[in-house]
């Protein structure tokens, strides 16, 4: 897969398709595999979809620092400066989705419309919580049930505590389990190269730190948004609370709900996911 230098970090990207560019951003613990193929095939009828690996994920550069918000909104402007993408739709799931957010913001003319995904962002959801939705899965019941020696109750954090327990090598046999669904780090092999990955990003750069940083982004600058937002969000997600407050600061926000879905819903209902994706609604103005 093709390389580029972007704000000093080597990013590893992918383009597939023809049409006007939609740029997606995959989440934290991921890579550019949580587009391709489910959603980017479905897509690439109709534009020239381009996925990429955020720094320190997937087959992207790892460098000790620089990984708020931020840092990675510049890294994406430099990979379109470099691929001569002039204006895109940004589709963003979970982090991702802050991360296009930050850069629709501060490039609002490189931006046709922009998607966010099950993501929770910050300065509208400080905090995120397991009793943030009635909805536990199957997986998260697992773990709870195997470890009462955390606190989950009271983790603050929720989502980026389970993404680090889901990584450690006593998850491995679970992380195997197709009962379970879509699974970070899942799949035959357990996920061990990317579970190490993500454990290595946390414990040996500043990612940890900066991940919880809002860097720059803040209601009032949220509600000067100039480009068309969808939020499109799990019915049963522990960011509804964020998804809640992009409606009321942007009355003209569009949501869509999935039914009977949580957090991966861009997986385990990808084709809705595509369908939404080339409504009218969010198609370049």
């Amino acid at each position: 897969m093709p390389k580029v230098l972007a704000n000093g970090v080597t990013l590893s990207y992918q383009q597939t398709g023809n049409g006007s560019d939609l740029v997606m951003i995959h989440g934290l613990a991921a890579s550019r595999a949580f587009w391709y193929p489910l959603i980017a095939q479905q897509l690439e009828q109709k534009f020239r979809v381009t996925f990429y690996d955020l720094r320190g994920h997937g087959y992207s550069e790892m460098p000790a620092a620089g990984y708020t918000s931020q840092d990675m909104a510049l890294d994406l402007h430099e990979l379109l400066n470099h691929l001569q993408i002039h204006q895109a739709l940004l589709v963003g799931h979970s982090f991702g989705g802050v991360i296009a957010l930050q850069y629709a913001l501060q490039h609002p003319e490189r931006v046709s419309s922009l998607v966010v995904a099950d993501s929770r962002i910050s300065c509208l959801q400080p905090v995120q919580r397991l009793k943030d939705t009635d909805y536990l899965s199957e997986l998260e019941a697992a773990i709870l049930a195997a470890s009462p020696d955390i606190d989950w109750e009271n983790e603050t954090q929720i989502g980026l505590r389970f993404l680090e327990e889901i990584a450690k090598e006593r998850w491995q046999s679970l992380r195997r389990d197709s009962r379970y669904g879509y699974i970070p780090f899942g799949g035959s092999g357990g996920g061990t190269r990317a579970a190490q990955k993500w454990l290595n990003l946390l414990n040996t750069t500043t990612a940890r730190q900066d991940l919880q940083n809002a860097a720059g982004l803040s209601i009032e600058k949220i509600r000067h948004l100039s480009v068309p937002l969808v939020a499109v969000y799990g019915a049963r997600s522990r960011c509804l609370p964020t998804c809640k407050a992009l409606t009321q600061i942007l009355p003209t926000c569009q949501t869509h709900l999935i039914p009977d879905s949580s957090h991966f819903y861009p997986v385990t209902q990808a084709a809705t996911f595509a369908r939404i994706l080339t409504h009218p609604e969010v198609q370049p103005l």
